[in-house]
């Protein structure tokens, strides 16, 4: 897992590994499984990887583990963090 740093934008909180931006944002479908929201916070280093075959994304630093969901591909996009974002209440697919 990559090394990053969290970091936040006008959508929340978010983390890049392997060519996608994560957010601690579950669209519909997965809230049951998997809760929104973090216990990290802008600033801390955290391990980052993608779950390969998924959308879905780890996020650990000690103790504390998480799985986030793409919200897109930055590599080579040339987009903002802010145009990677998929609101919660929708259906992404």
């Amino acid at each position: 897992m990559a090394k990053t740093k969290v970091k936040s934008d006008e959508h929340g909180l978010f983390v890049r590994a392997g060519g996608i931006l994560f957010r601690p944002i579950m669209p519909v479908g997965y809230q049951h499984v998997l809760q929104t929201g973090s216990s990290f916070k802008e600033g801390d280093e955290v391990s980052a990887s993608h779950v390969g075959g998924s959308e879905l994304g780890r996020v650990n630093s000690g103790d504390v583990k998480e799985v986030w969901f793409s919200h897109g591909t930055y590599y080579g996009s040339g987009k903002k963090t802010s145009e990677l974002f998929k609101p919660s209440h929708r259906t992404w697919k």
